[in-house]
């Protein structure tokens, strides 16, 4: 995981100062838009697989998304980053990747989603009749190990 992060920030902090070094000469809107368009795919590209990561991990790439909101709204590294966030529209990390993991879950749940996706989430279906067999829970997997527990088929109904 940790080789995994090195490279994402790795990759993304290249682009800001690819990006940095041309905000003079290009207009906000443009500038906004290249920072969506290169962070968001480097820092979104199999986040997934961050979920229930240390968070030391985690904390890195919220340093990258930090340092282009930072770009993207010409402020000062001491200033505050949650309201410049959410100006954007921006979710932190955690919640991104907790984001992701629904959506597809969703997509699954309704038949958007790849058929190798939908084929791993299974409704929950109680052997005796049971008042919660209406809440269309998902059916969750015993798993024994830690990547068990944050792979998308034991990690969706969880959430």
């Amino acid at each position: 995981m940790e080789g995994h992060v090195k490279s994402i920030s790795k990759a993304a902090y290249f682009h800001l100062r690819t990006i940095a070094k041309i905000k003079k000469n290009i207009t906000s809107q443009i500038l906004t838009q290249l920072v969506h368009c290169f962070e968001t795919s480097t820092l979104d590209y199999c986040n997934s697989l961050l979920f229930r990561c240390p968070s030391a991990l985690l904390r890195k790439l919220q340093i990258v998304q930090n340092s282009a909101a930072h770009l993207i709204t010409n402020s000062r590294r001491r200033d505050h980053i949650t309201p410049m966030l959410k100006d954007l529209h921006w979710l932190p990390i955690e919640q991104r990747i907790i984001f992701k993991i629904l959506l597809h879950t969703y997509r699954s749940l309704h038949n958007v989603a790849p058929s190798y996706l939908t084929s791993l989430i299974k409704p929950y279906t109680p052997r005796r009749a049971l008042r919660s067999a209406q809440s269309k829970n998902l059916h969750q997997p015993t798993t024994r190990s830690w990547y068990g527990d944050i792979a998308f088929t034991s990690a969706a109904p969880r959430l």
